[in-house]
Parts: C-alpha cells; sequence; structure tokens
C-alpha cells in the first residue's frame, strides 16, 4: 500500500501598487504623488526635472496610481509637451 499525497499549496504573490512613477516630461522614474485627503487635492512632483502639478477633485477610494494617471491623461491632452 502507498501513503497518501498531499496537496501542494500554490502561494500566489501579493502585487503591491507602486509608490514612484516615471516622468513624462523628462522620462526617469523619480515622480512622488502625494494625497491631501482634507483638502481632496494630489499633488504630483518629479525629482529630477522639478515639474509641479496639483489634480484636484480626489475621491476617498483614490490612491496615488489613480492621482498619476489622471494627471499623466491631463498633461498629453494638453500641449505642454
Amino acid at each position: 500500500m502507498g501513503r497518501r499525497r498531499t496537496r501542494k499549496v500554490v502561494k500566489r504573490p501579493v502585487k503591491i501598487l507602486p509608490r514612484i512613477f516615471v516622468c513624462p516630461s523628462c522620462g526617469e522614474k523619480t515622480v512622488k504623488v502625494e494625497i491631501d485627503r482634507k483638502l481632496n487635492i494630489g499633488k504630483v512632483r518629479c525629482g529630477k526635472c522639478k515639474l509641479e502639478a496639483t489634480v484636484e477633485h480626489i475621491r476617498r477610494i483614490d490612491e496615488e496610481v489613480d492621482v498619476y494617471s489622471r494627471w499623466f491623461d491631463s498633461y498629453y491632452a494638453s500641449a505642454q509637451y
């Protein structure tokens, strides 16, 4: 008789959201996002080229990634670049 086989437990790695992003102006990975929940605004800053922007009307459920994507879309929608 054989022994009982145990099932292998497959552990899936938990995906974490990024905290530092790529700047569309200089192309470096130096963009940091700060969210002020009381004022419902997000501040986006590049550490290399010193590009700054403010994103307004932040919802309670928004994270840094959401604020960055809104700013990124508005950057390419305008004629800044």
